[in-house]
Protein backbone atom coordinates (compact mmCIF):
# COMPACT_ATOMS: atom_id res chain seq x y z
CA UNK A 1 0.00 0.00 0.00
CA UNK A 2 1.54 3.35 -1.04
CA UNK A 3 2.06 6.27 1.43
CA UNK A 4 2.23 9.98 0.77
CA UNK A 5 6.06 10.39 0.92
CA UNK A 6 6.45 8.02 -1.72
CA UNK A 7 7.00 5.13 0.17
CA UNK A 8 5.46 1.86 0.08
CA UNK A 9 4.29 -0.49 2.59
CA UNK A 10 4.21 -4.39 1.78
CA UNK A 11 2.93 -7.33 4.01
CA UNK A 12 2.97 -10.71 3.86
CA UNK A 13 1.42 -13.79 5.66
CA UNK A 14 1.58 -17.64 5.53
CA UNK A 15 -0.34 -20.80 6.44
CA UNK A 16 -3.87 -19.25 7.01
CA UNK A 17 -6.55 -21.72 5.58
CA UNK A 18 -8.63 -20.15 2.93
CA UNK A 19 -12.05 -21.92 2.13
CA UNK A 20 -14.05 -21.62 -0.96
CA UNK A 21 -16.17 -18.66 -0.25
CA UNK A 22 -14.26 -17.05 2.55
CA UNK A 23 -14.15 -13.12 2.81
CA UNK A 24 -11.62 -11.52 3.61
CA UNK A 25 -9.78 -8.30 3.85
CA UNK A 26 -6.38 -6.33 4.28
CA UNK A 27 -7.13 -3.10 6.67
CA UNK A 28 -4.10 -0.58 7.51
CA UNK A 29 -4.52 0.10 10.74
CA UNK A 30 -4.82 4.45 11.27
CA UNK A 31 -2.80 4.49 14.41
CA UNK A 32 0.06 2.86 12.72
CA UNK A 33 0.55 3.35 9.38
CA UNK A 34 3.25 0.38 9.08
CA UNK A 35 0.72 -2.12 10.25
CA UNK A 36 -1.49 -4.14 7.86
CA UNK A 37 -4.05 -6.75 9.54
CA UNK A 38 -5.42 -9.57 7.82
CA UNK A 39 -9.39 -9.44 8.49
CA UNK A 40 -11.78 -12.88 8.28
CA UNK A 41 -15.16 -13.16 8.08
CA UNK A 42 -15.14 -16.68 9.17
CA UNK A 43 -18.85 -16.71 10.33
CA UNK A 44 -20.07 -15.44 7.12
CA UNK A 45 -21.98 -12.42 8.77
CA UNK A 46 -19.90 -9.82 7.41
CA UNK A 47 -18.76 -9.24 11.42
CA UNK A 48 -15.14 -10.45 10.45
CA UNK A 49 -13.66 -11.12 13.34
CA UNK A 50 -11.03 -12.75 13.30
CA UNK A 51 -7.72 -10.73 12.70
CA UNK A 52 -3.96 -11.69 12.31
CA UNK A 53 -1.20 -9.13 11.50
CA UNK A 54 0.84 -9.56 8.88
CA UNK A 55 4.63 -9.14 8.43
CA UNK A 56 5.65 -5.73 6.67
CA UNK A 57 8.47 -4.10 5.59
CA UNK A 58 8.59 -0.59 4.20
CA UNK A 59 9.79 -0.32 -0.04
CA UNK A 60 11.41 3.08 -0.51
CA UNK A 61 11.30 4.63 -3.87
CA UNK A 62 14.43 3.93 -6.19
CA UNK A 63 14.02 6.65 -8.13
CA UNK A 64 14.47 7.56 -11.78
CA UNK A 65 15.64 4.76 -14.03
CA UNK A 66 18.59 6.17 -16.77
CA UNK A 67 17.17 3.88 -19.96
CA UNK A 68 19.52 5.57 -22.66
CA UNK A 69 21.48 8.48 -24.12
CA UNK A 70 21.57 9.13 -27.57
CA UNK A 71 23.26 11.65 -29.38
CA UNK A 72 21.00 13.89 -31.82
CA UNK A 73 20.50 15.90 -34.61
CA UNK A 74 18.02 17.75 -36.47
CA UNK A 75 16.61 14.53 -38.37
CA UNK A 76 15.57 13.78 -34.76
CA UNK A 77 14.84 17.08 -32.96
CA UNK A 78 14.18 19.99 -35.10
CA UNK A 79 16.28 22.68 -34.43
CA UNK A 80 18.93 20.37 -32.94
CA UNK A 81 22.88 21.11 -34.35
CA UNK A 82 24.07 18.75 -37.16
CA UNK A 83 27.71 18.91 -35.32
CA UNK A 84 27.21 16.13 -32.70
CA UNK A 85 26.83 18.27 -29.91
CA UNK A 86 23.67 17.60 -28.08
CA UNK A 87 22.50 14.50 -26.56
CA UNK A 88 19.16 13.01 -25.26
CA UNK A 89 18.75 11.38 -21.89
CA UNK A 90 15.90 9.05 -21.62
CA UNK A 91 14.50 8.25 -17.71
CA UNK A 92 11.31 6.13 -16.89
CA UNK A 93 9.66 8.59 -15.74
CA UNK A 94 9.17 12.42 -14.97
CA UNK A 95 12.57 13.76 -13.73
CA UNK A 96 12.99 17.14 -11.00
CA UNK A 97 13.76 19.90 -13.54
CA UNK A 98 15.93 21.50 -11.02
CA UNK A 99 18.14 18.05 -10.31
CA UNK A 100 18.07 17.69 -14.40
CA UNK A 101 19.69 20.56 -15.53
CA UNK A 102 22.92 20.38 -13.10
CA UNK A 103 25.59 19.37 -15.26
CA UNK A 104 27.44 17.59 -12.46
CA UNK A 105 25.15 15.12 -12.40
CA UNK A 106 26.38 13.73 -15.61
CA UNK A 107 29.81 12.31 -16.51
CA UNK A 108 31.32 10.88 -19.81
CA UNK A 109 34.73 10.02 -20.24
CA UNK A 110 37.12 12.70 -22.25
CA UNK A 111 33.84 15.18 -22.37
CA UNK A 112 31.84 17.02 -20.46
CA UNK A 113 27.78 17.90 -20.17
CA UNK A 114 27.83 22.32 -20.50
CA UNK A 115 23.80 22.43 -20.05
CA UNK A 116 21.04 20.36 -19.44
CA UNK A 117 16.84 20.69 -19.60
CA UNK A 118 14.36 18.64 -19.08
CA UNK A 119 11.78 18.73 -21.99
CA UNK A 120 8.68 17.17 -23.73
CA UNK A 121 7.05 14.59 -21.40
CA UNK A 122 9.77 15.69 -19.05
CA UNK A 123 11.22 11.99 -19.27
CA UNK A 124 13.67 13.37 -21.47
CA UNK A 125 16.68 15.76 -20.85
CA UNK A 126 18.57 17.64 -23.94
CA UNK A 127 21.91 18.38 -23.01
CA UNK A 128 24.45 20.37 -24.70
CA UNK A 129 28.51 18.64 -25.13
CA UNK A 130 31.48 20.27 -24.18
CA UNK A 131 32.51 18.13 -27.51
CA UNK A 132 31.24 16.58 -30.22
CA UNK A 133 30.53 12.79 -30.68
CA UNK A 134 29.56 10.47 -33.32
CA UNK A 135 29.52 7.23 -34.44
CA UNK A 136 32.92 6.02 -34.60
CA UNK A 137 34.50 6.05 -30.88
CA UNK A 138 31.98 4.13 -28.68
CA UNK A 139 31.67 6.29 -25.75
CA UNK A 140 29.51 6.28 -22.33
CA UNK A 141 27.70 8.39 -20.45
CA UNK A 142 26.99 8.14 -16.43
CA UNK A 143 24.09 9.50 -14.33
CA UNK A 144 23.93 10.57 -10.58
CA UNK A 145 21.86 12.52 -8.82
CA UNK A 146 18.52 13.12 -10.98
CA UNK A 147 15.23 12.78 -8.98
CA UNK A 148 11.97 12.35 -9.53
CA UNK A 149 9.04 14.75 -9.34
CA UNK A 150 8.40 13.74 -5.45
CA UNK A 151 12.14 14.12 -4.61
CA UNK A 152 13.06 10.25 -4.52
CA UNK A 153 16.58 10.34 -5.99
CA UNK A 154 17.62 7.01 -8.48
CA UNK A 155 20.41 5.54 -8.04
CA UNK A 156 23.55 6.04 -10.45
CA UNK A 157 23.80 4.25 -13.84
CA UNK A 158 25.91 3.89 -17.01
CA UNK A 159 24.26 3.30 -19.98
CA UNK A 160 26.24 3.17 -24.14
CA UNK A 161 26.25 6.36 -26.03
CA UNK A 162 24.39 5.78 -29.06
CA UNK A 163 24.06 8.23 -31.97
CA UNK A 164 21.22 9.42 -34.55
CA UNK A 165 22.87 11.40 -36.15
CA UNK A 166 22.72 10.78 -40.20
CA UNK A 167 25.49 12.79 -41.79
CA UNK A 168 28.69 11.32 -42.45
CA UNK A 169 32.28 12.87 -40.48
CA UNK A 170 35.61 11.96 -39.48
CA UNK A 171 37.65 11.79 -36.50
CA UNK A 172 40.92 14.12 -36.28
CA UNK A 173 43.77 13.42 -33.90
CA UNK A 174 47.11 14.88 -33.76
CA UNK A 175 50.16 16.46 -31.78
CA UNK A 176 51.00 19.58 -30.94
CA UNK A 177 54.91 19.84 -30.89
CA UNK A 178 57.96 22.13 -30.76
CA UNK A 179 60.64 22.24 -33.66
CA UNK A 180 62.86 20.08 -31.53
CA UNK A 181 60.35 17.50 -31.63
CA UNK A 182 58.91 17.97 -27.35
CA UNK A 183 55.36 18.00 -26.89
CA UNK A 184 53.76 21.53 -26.06
CA UNK A 185 51.99 20.25 -22.93
CA UNK A 186 50.41 23.10 -22.60
CA UNK A 187 48.36 23.95 -25.95
CA UNK A 188 44.87 24.16 -26.39
CA UNK A 189 43.52 22.85 -29.89
CA UNK A 190 40.43 24.48 -31.11
CA UNK A 191 38.26 22.68 -33.97
CA UNK A 192 36.04 25.36 -36.38
CA UNK A 193 33.70 24.81 -39.09
CA UNK A 194 31.23 27.11 -41.05
CA UNK A 195 27.80 26.39 -39.42
CA UNK A 196 25.49 24.63 -41.71
CA UNK A 197 23.39 27.31 -43.56
CA UNK A 198 20.22 26.46 -45.99
CA UNK A 199 22.00 26.83 -49.13
CA UNK A 200 25.48 26.69 -50.48
CA UNK A 201 25.44 30.11 -51.53
CA UNK A 202 24.68 31.42 -48.30
CA UNK A 203 27.34 29.29 -46.44
CA UNK A 204 30.36 30.68 -48.68
CA UNK A 205 29.90 33.82 -47.15
CA UNK A 206 30.00 32.70 -43.31
CA UNK A 207 33.44 32.46 -41.61
CA UNK A 208 34.20 29.55 -39.73
CA UNK A 209 33.51 29.43 -35.99
CA UNK A 210 35.14 27.42 -32.80
CA UNK A 211 32.92 24.60 -32.17
CA UNK A 212 35.27 22.64 -29.26
CA UNK A 213 38.45 23.71 -27.42
CA UNK A 214 40.62 20.78 -26.23
CA UNK A 215 43.29 20.23 -23.97
CA UNK A 216 46.16 18.37 -25.02
CA UNK A 217 47.70 15.59 -22.93
CA UNK A 218 50.63 15.61 -21.55
CA UNK A 219 52.26 14.29 -24.61
CA UNK A 220 50.82 17.00 -27.09
CA UNK A 221 47.82 14.74 -28.17
CA UNK A 222 44.64 15.87 -29.20
CA UNK A 223 41.08 14.03 -30.95
CA UNK A 224 37.96 15.23 -31.81
CA UNK A 225 35.83 12.24 -32.12
CA UNK A 226 33.20 13.76 -34.43
CA UNK A 227 34.07 15.80 -36.99
CA UNK A 228 31.28 16.89 -39.55
CA UNK A 229 31.00 16.54 -43.02
CA UNK A 230 30.28 20.17 -44.45
CA UNK A 231 27.43 19.31 -47.16
CA UNK A 232 28.98 22.12 -49.41
CA UNK A 233 32.28 20.98 -49.84
CA UNK A 234 33.99 23.38 -47.31
CA UNK A 235 37.00 22.80 -45.12
CA UNK A 236 37.12 23.17 -41.09
CA UNK A 237 39.97 24.12 -39.41
CA UNK A 238 42.44 22.97 -36.49
CA UNK A 239 44.41 25.71 -34.85
CA UNK A 240 46.36 26.27 -31.69
CA UNK A 241 48.22 29.44 -30.26
CA UNK A 242 52.09 29.20 -30.50
CA UNK A 243 52.84 29.79 -26.62
CA UNK A 244 56.09 31.13 -27.72
CA UNK A 245 54.88 33.85 -30.16
CA UNK A 246 51.62 34.37 -29.41
CA UNK A 247 50.76 33.39 -32.95
CA UNK A 248 47.74 31.40 -34.33
CA UNK A 249 49.00 27.89 -36.01
CA UNK A 250 46.53 26.86 -37.90
CA UNK A 251 45.38 23.68 -40.85
CA UNK A 252 42.65 23.54 -42.76
CA UNK A 253 41.36 20.15 -43.91
CA UNK A 254 37.88 17.89 -45.70
CA UNK A 255 36.21 15.11 -44.46
CA UNK A 256 35.97 12.72 -47.57
CA UNK A 257 34.74 9.49 -46.69
CA UNK A 258 32.45 8.50 -43.37
CA UNK A 259 34.32 7.38 -40.30
CA UNK A 260 37.68 8.51 -41.72
CA UNK A 261 40.41 9.13 -39.43
CA UNK A 262 42.26 12.19 -40.20
CA UNK A 263 46.25 13.06 -38.54
CA UNK A 264 46.93 16.95 -38.30
CA UNK A 265 49.90 17.42 -36.11
CA UNK A 266 50.28 21.15 -35.66
CA UNK A 267 54.39 22.25 -35.34
CA UNK A 268 54.87 25.13 -33.21
CA UNK A 269 57.94 26.94 -35.13
CA UNK A 270 58.57 29.79 -33.24
CA UNK A 271 61.87 28.48 -31.08
CA UNK A 272 62.83 27.35 -34.51
CA UNK A 273 63.42 31.66 -35.54
CA UNK A 274 64.00 32.79 -31.59
CA UNK A 275 68.25 33.66 -30.51
CA UNK A 276 69.51 33.17 -27.32
CA UNK A 277 72.50 35.34 -27.50
CA UNK A 278 72.64 38.82 -25.50
CA UNK A 279 74.54 41.65 -26.58
CA UNK A 280 75.19 44.60 -24.85
CA UNK A 281 76.53 47.93 -26.22
CA UNK A 282 77.78 51.21 -24.66
CA UNK A 283 77.47 54.51 -26.74
CA UNK A 284 79.02 57.89 -25.18
CA UNK A 285 77.22 61.29 -26.59
CA UNK A 286 80.04 64.22 -26.90
CA UNK A 287 77.92 67.56 -27.41
CA UNK A 288 80.68 70.59 -28.50
CA UNK A 289 79.67 74.03 -27.90
CA UNK A 290 81.13 77.50 -29.04
CA UNK A 291 80.76 80.30 -26.91
CA UNK A 292 80.59 83.85 -28.60
CA UNK A 293 80.14 87.14 -26.75
CA UNK A 294 78.21 89.47 -28.13
CA UNK A 295 78.32 93.32 -26.90
CA UNK A 296 75.61 95.90 -26.84
CA UNK A 297 75.37 97.95 -29.67
CA UNK A 298 74.65 102.05 -29.80
CA UNK A 299 73.54 102.56 -32.74
CA UNK A 300 70.13 102.77 -33.93
CA UNK A 301 68.09 99.75 -35.10
CA UNK A 302 68.05 99.78 -38.70
CA UNK A 303 64.78 100.51 -40.75
CA UNK A 304 62.95 97.74 -41.91
CA UNK A 305 62.58 97.38 -45.30
CA UNK A 306 59.24 97.08 -47.43
CA UNK A 307 59.62 94.11 -50.01
CA UNK A 308 59.24 95.97 -53.61
CA UNK A 309 56.85 94.53 -56.48
CA UNK A 310 58.03 92.56 -58.51
CA UNK A 311 56.13 93.70 -61.85
CA UNK A 312 55.58 97.03 -63.43
CA UNK A 313 51.81 98.04 -62.41
CA UNK A 314 51.33 100.08 -65.65
CA UNK A 315 51.94 97.52 -67.56
CA UNK A 316 48.67 95.98 -66.46
CA UNK A 317 46.15 97.97 -65.29
CA UNK A 318 46.09 100.39 -68.32
CA UNK A 319 48.02 103.10 -67.35
CA UNK A 320 50.02 105.05 -69.06
CA UNK A 321 53.73 104.30 -69.12
CA UNK A 322 56.38 106.94 -68.66
CA UNK A 323 57.26 109.01 -71.34
CA UNK A 324 53.50 108.94 -73.19
CA UNK A 325 53.52 105.47 -74.58
CA UNK A 326 50.45 103.25 -74.61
Amino acid sequence: MPHGDGTVIRGQISGVPMTPGLHARVRMDATQSDRLVLELDTSNDGSFATQQPLNTTIVSPQGPRFVSATIIGPETLPGASSLGVQMALLFDRVVDPVSAQDPTNYQMPANAVQKAKSQLSGRIVVANLQEPEGPYVASSVTVSGISDARGATGSSASVPLQTKIQDPGAVVLGRVFNADGTPVSSAVVTYSTIPPAPDCATEQDEQPVGVSSVQVSADGRYEFRYVHQDSCGMPFQISTQDPNTGGLRQLSNFVRIPGQQLIMDIPILGNLFRSKNAQKSATELVVLCTVHRISPSTEPSPTPKYPQPFMDKGKFDGAAAPGGGK
